[in-house]
């Protein structure tokens, strides 16, 4: 275990200085940015939630943190590094996970932090100045099928396994998905000629892939109740592609506040949550339906995935609160 530890230890200084000196990009002081933005918000969260976790767990969770944030920016853009970093933090964060089963979910936190920040600086003021751009009906749906089966999928698993097991399959599928995603752009064979007709123009190969699984983990990493963790998976696997489909297809009056999406989108991202959700949260659907449904039809500065994550981890720890089952320690 100590042996261990300063390996990992090691190794995360070794990488990121291995990026700081990275010749692969014009702006070497502000590639630092997402790292300590990671690192900081990682260790308020941590502490935060948890005071009793020590201090060489910290020193791990921060790795990951570390890790992770450094990931996107090899993204596509570097193949052989990309995979050998995403191999690498998998296989810190599966010896760490059978070393102390506890750090499971402060690991999928740091993942989902570093990730998100990473993304965000990999692919530039692009992301946060979203332009509106005609809509192709076609790619809309055909991408909103395989976010449904990819919710099947998931969902899936949380069924048939252990909650435990579920949860570490589901990281691990995240972690292939991004490999994946990473590798084969740079193929330009049959497969990716395929896969790219579900890929917007003006965007990143997989970046709204990457956005799914960032909102999946933050909804792990933060949520451990089955019951709300699945409300969340509704929401983002089920009530968001739905509305989606509904709202391009199907004429509609445009919201007042957003001309960009539809009453009846919306209506329908409030009806899937409302009716799914109620079976296993009861009358609290409608008010998560109602929160999530508004949070989606507002044009964020993060990503929908990201936040409808983020507003239903908010809900979760709200509903805590008022139902006087809060903890002391929420991980």
């Amino acid at each position: 275990m100590i042996i261990f530890e300063i390996l990992l230890t090691i190794l995360s200084i070794g990488i990121f200085i291995l990026y700081l000196v990275d010749k692969n990009h014009e702006h070497k002081i502000k590639r630092v940015i997402p790292i300590i933005a990671s690192l900081i918000i990682t260790l308020i969260i941590i502490i935060l939630i948890n005071q009793n976790i020590s201090n060489n767990s910290i020193i791990f969770i921060l790795c990951i943190a570390l890790l992770s944030s450094i990931i996107p920016f090899y993204y596509i853009r570097s193949t052989l590094k990309f995979l050998l970093l995403s191999v690498f933090t998998f296989l810190s964060f599966t010896f760490l996970d059978y070393l102390n089963g506890s750090l499971l979910f402060p690991m999928i936190i740091a993942f989902s932090i570093g990730t998100a920040l990473g993304i965000y600086y990999r692919s530039g003021l692009q992301t946060f100045k979203r332009k509106h751009t005609s809509t192709d009906k076609g790619l809309e749906t055909r991408r909103d099928i395989i976010h449904i089966i990819l919710g099947i999928i998931i969902m899936s698993l949380f069924f048939v396994l252990p909650f435990h097991t579920a949860i570490y399959v589901t990281i691990a599928l995240i972690f292939l998905g991004y490999i994946y995603n990473g590798i084969i752009p740079n193929l330009k064979n049959n497969v990716y000629r395929k896969l790219v007709i579900f890929e917007r123009n003006d965007s990143i190969y997989g970046l709204g892939a990457l956005y799914l699984g960032i909102g999946i983990s933050l909804l792990i990493g933060f949520i451990h109740n089955p019951s709300f963790l699945i409300t969340g998976f509704i929401a983002l696997f089920f009530a968001d592609p739905l509305a989606t489909i509904f709202g391009i297809n199907i004429k509609s009056p445009r919201l007042f506040y957003n001309k960009h999406k539809s009453i009846l989108g919306t209506f329908t991202f409030f009806l899937v949550i409302a009716i799914g959700a109620f079976p296993i949260i009861g009358i609290y659907s409608l008010a998560f339906g109602v929160i999530l449904s508004i949070t989606e039809s507002i044009d964020n500065i993060v990503d929908d995935n990201i936040a409808i994550a983020i507003v239903m981890i908010l809900l979760y720890i709200i509903f805590l609160a008022i139902t006087h089952h809060l903890p002391f320690s929420l991980l």
